[in-house]
């Protein structure tokens, strides 16, 4: 760990040989994740997530690196350093682009000062503040669950090409459905009273997103009362919709009802099951690891039945028992009885 924070903290300080970068004076052309990295706020909360903004200002003075700064303080330094990290060039060019360049001012790295003032300054101000950051990144990095590390190890659950192939095309047929609630005042909306007790007004936007490229399918504006099932026939629209599909919902789209016919139409669905609907327990399934799968632990693997009398669900479910990572317990309900168990973890997470 000290190598390598030793020698990132060394990169990101030692300014560029000039020599060699007169063709780096133009922008490294940067595309996909990093681009979206160094938009509007994005890097901001990237780092926030990472290592609080008191605790990098308790670093900052704890080390006394903004005691003799006139212009270049310790916060937005370090954010024009990442952006460079990603843009690569010159100290030179990372002195225009802090004064000019979009890219720099939209995380907060805008900043006018002369080429030898960051030489000054990177010659005489320590950079252990930096390293110290850069160590509470990297700790951050290791405490999230192996699964989820992108390009750290395994990612997916060391998943492998053939499987990774899976996955895609698993989502590529994968619709999200989800319901979120407008407030309103309700002096203007007397229409959309949804608590007359607590003066509460409202509506709700439901909403059906295609997981393949992520947008926006199907939309819904309904009243802020009442349950959502209602409605949730309609979004999923299976008098049109093509067979193999997998729905994907929460607790709030709950009848046996509409599960079933979505098991008839030929599709699958993955939720959450809601309290109230009994379970009848078929077959016990072997948990092969107890270790954390992409986000949570598998408890138990269950095969059951639903429901009781005349609501009773006509066919088979999997039940998984699973624990988040933040802790909350979860019972996932899928009709793919088959899929390996991390792979429905896979499309909660």
């Amino acid at each position: 760990m000290t190598k390598q924070v030793d020698s990132i903290g060394t990169e990101l300080l030692r300014p560029a040989n000039r020599s060699q970068t007169n063709k780096a004076t133009k922008r490294r052309k940067v595309a996909g994740p990093l681009k979206a990295f160094v938009g509007p706020r994005t890097l901001g909360q990237a780092l926030d997530q990472a290592v609080a903004p008191r605790r990098r200002q308790a670093i900052a003075q704890q080390r006394g690196y903004d005691a003799q700064a006139q212009k270049l303080t310790f916060a937005p330094y370090l954010r024009a350093l990442l952006v460079r990290q990603i843009e690569g060039g010159s100290l030179h060019d990372l002195q225009d682009g802090m004064g000019r360049d979009p890219w720099y001012q939209a995380p907060g790295a805008q900043l006018e000062i002369a080429v030898p003032g960051l030489s000054k300054a990177n010659a005489q101000r320590s950079p252990q503040p930096f390293w110290e950051v850069l160590a509470a990144v990297l700790a951050a990095v290791d405490a999230l669950p192996q699964a989820v590390r992108i390009g750290r190890g395994h990612p997916l659950g060391a998943a492998t090409p053939k499987q990774l192939r899976e996955i895609s095309q698993l989502l590529e047929r994968t619709h999200i459905f989800d319901g979120t609630t407008v407030e309103l005042p309700p002096q203007l909306a007397q229409w959309a009273r949804t608590s007359t007790k607590q003066e509460r007004a409202g509506i709700k936007v439901q909403l059906r997103l295609r997981a393949g490229y992520g947008g926006l399918d199907r939309g819904m504006v309904t009243g802020g009362k009442g349950n959502d099932n209602p409605y949730f026939r309609a979004m999923l629209d299976l008098e049109t919709a093509a067979p193999g599909q997998v729905y994907l919902f929460d607790t709030g789209y709950s009848k046996l009802a509409t599960y079933d016919a979505i098991r008839k139409h030929g599709s699958e669905l993955v939720s959450i099951l809601h309290e109230s609907i009994t379970v009848e327990i078929v077959e016990e399934r072997p948990v092969a690891t107890p270790e954390p799968t992409q986000g949570y632990t598998i408890h138990s693997d269950r095969i059951v039945a639903l429901g009781t009398g005349k609501t009773r669900s006509r066919y088979r479910w999997r039940l998984l028992d699973a624990t988040a990572i933040q802790g909350q317990r979860r019972t996932i309900v899928s009709s793919l009885l088959d899929e390996p168990a991390e792979r429905l973890t896979q499309l909660r997470a």
